[in-house]
């Protein structure tokens, strides 16, 4: 039998009275799964007096001074890693709630409400992020990620946010053998929740796992593999080109094939993809 659960109301309350804390101080126990780690960087490609041109910045960006600091520094500190183990803690339509501490697995807006809670559970491990709630490329490339790093320390669950996953995550999902629990509404007696976004030597040797996989099963780098363009695709935001037949017309005549995400499997793609010369595309999450 559900309960109900004030668990989103109460956050609001105590953070309005008490004043916020992030949801990582109230962790029971914390593991640093990699430390920090300083690592040089490959400068960035582009013609001379190109930088200067930029005019514009992404919305969650610093600013453009801040972007063409990061795009231009010689060397770069990769943060830690780190496991964080929360006792009694509930996850309420892409938000988890603790006391007066909550963390936001969605930059969509979320009302706080009385929820009906109707499982409580012993453990859990995490592996959903705001931008991978929201973003395919980050479910594909963060997310997916997290999820080998959480299979460490307990059974997976991901935030739904109440609509069923995209046939490609669902697809990625399978060609990883990756069946987190997706949910909703619940309650943890205890939970784990990661900071994994530093693209330490960590993080990229899961990433460089999950790519030998998919290398395995679709071929690797080989000769006779024609080069593929990708498609930007109807989907998301609008980055179509106004040429595209024309720029198709013309790859297409020197040999590229051409992807459609709208129509291709996660297999179909990764058969086209894996071990080609090269890759061209619009700026997207279909890259």
């Amino acid at each position: 039998m559900g309960r109900l659960t004030l668990a989103p109301v109460w956050s609001r309350i105590s953070q309005a009275v008490l004043g916020y804390r992030p949801l990582e101080d109230l962790a029971a126990d914390t593991v640093v799964v990699c430390p920090e780690e300083t690592a040089e960087l490959a400068p960035p490609i582009h013609l001379p007096h190109q930088l200067g041109l930029i005019r514009g910045v992404h919305e969650f960006s610093a600013g453009l001074d801040d972007e063409l600091r990061l795009a231009t520094e010689p060397v770069g500190i990769h943060q830690e890693t780190i496991a964080y183990r929360l006792s009694s803690v509930a996850l309420v339509k892409g938000r988890l709630c603790k006391a007066r501490s909550h963390k936001a697995l969605t930059f969509r807006r979320t009302y706080p409400a009385p929820r009906w809670l109707d499982q409580t559970l012993d453990t859990g491990a995490l592996a959903s992020s705001n931008a991978g709630n929201d973003y395919f490329a980050h479910f594909l490339l963060d997310d997916i990620a997290t999820m080998r790093l959480a299979q460490q320390f307990s059974s997976v669950v991901t935030a739904s946010l109440g609509a069923p996953r995209t046939a490609h995550s669902q697809q990625y999902l399978d060609e990883f053998s990756l069946q987190p629990r997706d949910l909703e509404v619940a309650f943890f007696k205890e939970l784990w929740v990661f900071r994994d976004f530093p693209q330490n030597s960590h993080r990229r040797r899961r990433l460089r796992a999950l790519a030998g996989e998919l290398n395995c099963r679709y071929g690797g780098a080989r000769a006779g593999v024609p080069p593929v363009f990708i498609r930007r695709g109807t989907h998301g935001a609008a980055r179509l080109l106004t040429n595209e037949p024309e720029v198709l017309d013309y790859l297409l005549g020197r040999g590229f094939q051409i992807i459609d995400p709208d129509t291709s499997s996660v297999s179909e793609m990764c058969s086209m993809l894996n071990g080609s010369p090269l890759a061209l595309g619009v700026e997207g999450s279909q890259l």
